[in-house]
């Protein structure tokens, strides 16, 4: 991006009022473009601005709809509009060759495609969601009108963008540099259609099909063998924890809820081999049927190279961790030309081979060892200390077996709910997974009832009582929920006020009821509901404590129903 000029952007097209406003990203300079006449609609203004500022970047929020608007004004002589001329021009198709230089801030992480909206990211981030039925909008508007009230909507949504493109600037300045590398003009498109562009562009296709012979591996436990079977599911019960194999990978299950705690003579370690499936296809020469084997694999070790050079850059690391992620997904998805159904089945069982003999390895060499959960990539074990030099040298062997690149921790604690959701406490930090994250959540998460995982959090990692903490914790956000609805639902409350598509709400003593319709259909979604779209300060807010106490009791009572750790005589005790 070598312009220095950035607008951010957005704009309403409601009730025959089109609103348009650009904010200079660095000065918020201000321009508007406003007009509420029911009759034709002057743009000359408008398509002056865009004129004057052509080699400007202009920032949006999945605006490729409305930047193609801006385009259509700019290289159309009219300058007349009536209200159905605007609302054709906004549905119609169009071709993704634009003249204007814009970034769609929805395009990183791939917001567009999970259903994000700029309402969605405005709860996420604690602001108001702004609603026509809102008390600021209906004050707006019986002063002002409709034009007003978009104007003051979207200067709310131009600082939200802004503030998007500066929190993910690092990702955007990164993602330019590569699509600048190779050469990909088009900015604005998703992860996998970036894959698909790459590999199509640089790849010599008629790629000869592949042999389905799976690599021999031989296990000490004759349980292993089955997955020589040619079975979608298969289940291996190993040291109490049975592991389910399925076509895309492997996971355990456990049927109570764990403690464990590394003491002197036990311990828990954790171990992930990078970017796993893109090692096993490197590692194999292999590639997708409708592709070069050369050229696929040099273009995917470049990836794969790049990720492991630049492993502790936290923003380039996630991006090129996401494109090997995609990259081999596609090998199952029948529209992307990298469908190979049969190369997708030898990589998920070659890597549950790979994953089980290690495994296998622990157990047949560390009797007293416990597996504790694997997922796909990686497992946690509870590990004798006096063994720790065994575990460490089967590690080595393992990995230059099959020349992985691992990621090894040490941890002290592990919460564990299942697979999907645990505490799990490493050396120097703590990660968090599932109903229990509630740290260093991007702006795209969900961090409803944020209460429950805080409140678990310090109750096992700091001993703070449950109802000391609910009782002390002056934060409303952190006891709001939010949810979101696409099509013709809406939300409404008992009196049949209009919430729109977004809504935030907590449980409280003397609240609503919260349902949905579609105009014929009607479904309650929350009862006792205090809706808290926009923020109103209170010294205390009616909030319904028991109803939040009563969810994390339960919750901390099901992790205690087994706590497993090591006593000083190092036998193995649980209460």
């Amino acid at each position: 991006m070598k312009n220095t000029t950035h607008w951010i952007f957005d704009m309403i097209f409601e009730n025959n009022a089109l609103t348009i406003v650009f904010k200079d990203l660095h000065s918020d300079k201000a321009e508007y473009f406003c007009n509420n006449i029911y009759e034709d609609i002057n743009l000359k203004n408008l398509k002056e601005f865009i004129v004057s500022n052509i080699q400007c970047w202009f920032l949006g929020f999945d605006c490729h709809n409305k930047v193609y608007f801006l385009e259509y004004i700019l290289t159309n002589d009219n300058i007349f509009y009536s209200s159905k001329d605007i609302k054709e021009i906004l549905n119609s198709e169009f071709n993704d060759i634009f003249e204007l230089h814009y970034i769609d801030i929805s395009i990183i992480n791939n917001w567009k495609y999970k259903n994000i909206t700029l309402d969605w990211i405005k709860y996420s981030l604690n602001e108001d969601i702004d609603n026509i039925n809102s008390a600021s909008a209906k004050k707006i508007i019986s002063l002002k009108g409709y034009s007003e009230y978009y104007s003051f909507l979207i200067e709310h949504n131009t600082s939200i963008i802004k503030y998007l493109y500066q929190y993910y600037y690092q990702d955007i300045k990164i993602r330019t540099r590569l699509f600048n590398h190779l050469n990909l003009k088009d900015f604005n498109i998703n992860n996998s259609t970036f894959v698909e562009y790459v590999f199509n562009r640089y790849c010599v296709k008629d790629n000869e099909p592949l042999s389905l012979n799976l690599p021999k591996i031989k296990f000490d436990n004759i349980k292993f063998n089955k997955l020589y079977e040619n079975t979608r599911k298969i289940t291996i019960k190993i040291d109490d924890v049975d592991i389910n194999y399925s076509f895309g990978g492997m996971h355990s299950r456990r049927n109570t809820a764990f403690i464990y705690k590394s003491v002197h003579n036990k311990i828990i370690k954790s171990l992930d081999i990078k970017s796993y499936y893109a090692t096993i296809i490197l590692n194999n020469k292999w590639s997708p049927k409708n592709f070069n084997n050369n050229s696929f694999l040099k273009i995917l070790n470049y990836f794969y190279q790049l990720r492991l050079k630049h492993y502790t850059n936290e923003h380039l690391s996630n991006l090129l961790k996401e494109i090997l992620v995609i990259t081999c997904g596609l090998f199952s998805v029948k529209k992307s030309s990298l469908y190979d159904r049969e190369l997708a089945f030898k990589m998920y069982k070659t890597g549950q081979l790979i994953l089980s003999k290690f495994i296998d390895m622990v157990s047949n060499k560390i009797p007293l060892s416990e597996l504790i959960m694997v997922n796909t990539d990686g497992c946690e074990y509870l590990i004798p200390k006096e063994h720790e030099y065994i575990y460490n040298d089967i590690v080595e062997e393992w990995k230059q077996m099959f020349n992985l690149n691992l990621s090894l921790n040490d941890c002290e604690e592990l919460y564990l709910w299942d697979i999907n959701n645990y505490i799990l406490v490493k050396k120097g930090n703590v990660k968090c997974r599932g109903r229990f994250r509630h740290k260093d959540l991007c702006v795209e998460k969900d961090r409803s009832n944020l209460i429950i995982p805080l409140t678990i959090y310090n109750y096992f990692l700091n001993g703070i009582n449950v109802e000391s903490y609910i009782f002390k914790n002056d934060n409303i956000y952190d006891f709001c929920t939010g949810l979101k609805i696409k099509g013709n639902w809406r939300f409404y409350d008992d009196k049949n006020n209009d919430y729109g598509q977004t809504i935030r709400y907590y449980i409280s003593n003397k609240g609503t009821t919260i349902y949905k319709s579609n105009g014929k259909d009607k479904i309650i979604v929350a009862k006792n509901a205090t809706i808290f779209n926009e923020f109103e300060s209170k010294k205390t807010y009616d909030v319904n404590h028991k109803y939040y106490i009563d969810i994390i009791q339960r919750e901390i009572a099901e992790i205690e129903t087994k706590k497993e750790i090591a006593d000083k005589t190092g036998q193995l005790s649980l209460f």
